[in-house]
This record gives C-alpha cells, structure tokens and sequence, in this order.
C-alpha cells in the first residue's frame, strides 16, 4: 500500500512539472513556487501545492482559495519574505519567476481595519474607530495608508506603523486625540496636509531623514509636541504646519530649505531661538507671529528672503526680539528690504 501511494505522488509531482515547464526546459532552469499561511495556528489549506515553473515565467498570484485563516484577521495578499518587509502582491497580480524558489507568505491585517489589496499594494483606506485602542500595530507588508484612514480613533495612544508603508494619505491619523507616539518609516518622503491635526497629546515622533515636505495644517494643534527632531532633506514647510504647537521648543531647519508657509510656526510659545538657513528665498504671511518667547531670529544668509509688505511675520514676539545678519552689507540689505523694514530696529550684526 505504501508502496502504491509513493508511486501515485511521484506521477502527480511528474504531471505538474509537465504542465507548467516546457519539456525542452532542463530542471537546472525551473524553480518552485509555494504558498504559506504564515501563521502556525492558521486554518485551511494553500491554495496551490508547490508548482515548478520556467525561469522568465510570468504567473498569476493566486488568492486564498484554500481558505487559510487567522483568528483576528483578515487576509489582504502575499508577501515574498516571511516576516512581510519583502514585496507584496495582492491575488491577481504578476508575478515573474526569477532564479530562486520563491515562497508567499500570507499577509494578515487585524479586525478593526479596512484594506484594499491591489497589484503590488495593501491600502488601508479605512478603520472602526471604536474597534481600535492602546497600542495599534499595521502590520508588514501594508503599503499605503489612505486619507483620513484612521481619523477619530480616539482611545489609540500609539501607532507602530511597518516599515514598508510608503505614504500617509492626508488627515490620516486627524483627531486622535489620546495619540502620544508614532513612528514614520523611512520610505515616506511627505507629512500630507492635516495629518496630525488636533493630536493634543502627541509628544513622541520620530520622523525619517527622508521627509522633504511638510504640508498645510500638519501638526496644528499638537500642542505637547516639542521637536519634529532632524530633516536635513526638508524642502519646505507649509501653511500652518506647526500653528498652536504651544511646547514646541526646538526647530532645526536644514540648508536646503526653501519655503517657510503663512502661519508655519505662529503661536509656538515655547519657541525662543530660530536659525534660518541661506537656503530659505521666502517667508510666509505671519509664519513666526505670537510666538511670545521668540527672543532670537539668526538668519544665515546675507539676502533677504522674500516677504509681504504687511508680512507680520515676527508680529507679538518677544519684546527684545533680535534678528541676526551676517554682515555689515547684510545689514543695510535688510533693512531696506520689503517685508522686513518694520523690524529694522531688531535687525543686529553679531
């Protein structure tokens, strides 16, 4: 009997090499693609055994017909590494056969968030607000987190977000209001607009040295926030980003920063020195106004960044506020400049 079922699996393995490898194809140039439930308690089965294929070969990716299951999640695609920092691929997707065995792993996402698998992608475009609290976790191998997905989660006091998430959609974690830590990976390059608005309680974050841009509104209203730390690929600040950050008491901008928004820092109490790189060609409206602590202002450069007439860029600072300049020449640039001539008195050569 024994003997029989060997013999059966044998021609059953030979039958499945021969559909999937042209027979002039030596086994030297094939490899095995097998699926996992990646989870030891997982349910069902994988929704293929393993499959010999032809190098070069483009196949579908399969989905969990086989019903693999985890309790507590959801299945959302596959990932090529185990521990989900590989590359994704959502059922139905291409996937081209290289010269090693290639295993997918099954990618699970917890109950309490909505997601949409496409391509090369996981997408969490929404969650239960009332579902979620404590310590959240998105799990590897989710790629995208999409407007407003998480907006309202109020009982969530930290996000440990995977590093092979590459954007964060606007006002995506807005109004989290019990939010006090969270980490951006690396692969993001952008603080969308509004994307921490009104998180009162944020005060750990840890931004990647990739961030170029912070947008509009981006972390108005996180009022125990007190460093967004170091960006030294930062490009530009927009409107209102940091507005009413009223702890905020260090910001290290980077040469190569070219635009500081309207409103960017007003209202940051907290905020008593500022240095302004020679990179920076201009000002918003008010960008540094009621920030009542600001007592020096260093900039960098010897021409004047552009501002507004009625700028009111320093407006209610510190009443002894001094705005350093380089030069003698730098001085008399200054002074004479549009925007910056209501300050003249506070204009000072080191």
């Amino acid at each position: 009997m024994k003997q029989t079922r060997l013999v059966a699996a044998v021609l059953f393995a030979v039958l499945i090499v021969a559909s999937c490898v042209d027979p002039t194809t030596s086994v030297a140039e094939t490899q095995v693609l097998t699926y996992n439930g990646n989870n030891e308690q997982a349910g069902g089965t994988a929704p293929s055994a393993a499959t010999v294929y032809t190098r070069g070969l483009s196949v579908v990716v399969l989905n969990n017909i086989g019903d693999y299951s985890k309790a507590g999640y959801n299945f959302a695609g596959w990932n090529d590494r185990e521990d989900g920092t590989g590359l994704t691929f959502a059922p139905g997707a291409s996937l081209t056969i290289a010269n090693q065995d290639i295993t997918l792993y099954a990618v699970w996402i917890p109950h309490g968030m909505s997601f949409i698998s496409n391509k090369n992608s996981i997408t969490i475009n929404s969650s239960n607000s009332s579902a979620l609290g404590g310590v959240v976790v998105i799990p590897n191998g989710v790629t995208h987190i999409a407007k407003a997905a998480f907006k309202d989660c109020t009982e969530v006091t930290e996000f440990i977000i995977a590093p092979t998430v590459v954007y964060l959609g606007e006002e995506a974690f807005l109004s989290c209001l019990a939010l006090e830590k969270i980490n951006i990976p690396s692969g993001v390059q952008t603080i969308s607009n509004s994307l921490f608005i009104n998180c009162f309680e944020l005060s750990t974050l840890s931004l990647p040295l990739t961030i170029t841009s912070i947008g509009s509104f981006a972390f108005q209203n996180c009022k125990k926030l007190l460093s967004p730390g170091t960006l030294p690929g930062l490009k530009e600040i927009k409107n209102n980003a940091f507005q009413y950050c009223e702890l905020l008491s260090t910001i290290e901008l980077p040469e190569g920063l070219s635009a500081i928004g309207s409103s960017a820092f007003s209202s940051c109490f907290a905020l008593s020195t500022v240095s302004v790189p020679a990179s920076v060609t201009s000002i918003g409206f008010a960008a540094f106004a009621s920030c009542t602590n600001l007592i020096s202002v260093t900039m960098l450069g010897s021409t004047p960044p552009a501002l507004d007439v009625d700028s009111n860029c320093f407006a209610s600072t510190h009443a002894s506020l001094q705005i350093h300049v380089p030069t003698p020449a730098a001085l008399t640039a200054f002074q004479a400049a549009t925007g910056w001539q209501v300050y003249s008195a506070n204009i000072v050569t080191p």
